[in-house]
């Protein structure tokens, strides 16, 4: 079990990803607030959060968007350097 309360993920995450603020920082900034999380810890909740919340989303998102007759897509490419079965050079579609 967690003690965070989904909104001190909602709110770490948020940091993180709307914010750029790495977990280090965060880490810093929890410490000066007399709450000392560690980022180990932190980015274990980045991780819950991705599994139990976000990927049953996806999923969902995912199961409307196959029955569309119609999609459109921005075909942009992006480096991803740590893609399974790719190679770090490889371009990925956003």
């Amino acid at each position: 079990g967690s003690f965070a309360s989904p909104s001190v993920m909602a709110y770490i995450l948020h940091q993180k990803y709307t914010l750029g603020l790495p977990l280090y920082r965060q880490e810093q900034e929890w410490r000066r607030l007399g709450v000392p999380i560690s980022r180990q810890t932190m980015a274990n909740w980045v991780v819950y959060v991705a599994h139990e919340w976000l990927h049953p989303l996806y999923q969902e998102l995912r199961r409307h968007l196959l029955v569309q007759d119609i999609l459109q897509a921005d075909e942009t490419t992006v480096q991803v350097l740590h893609e399974d079965g790719r190679a770090p050079e490889a371009k990925s579609y956003m």
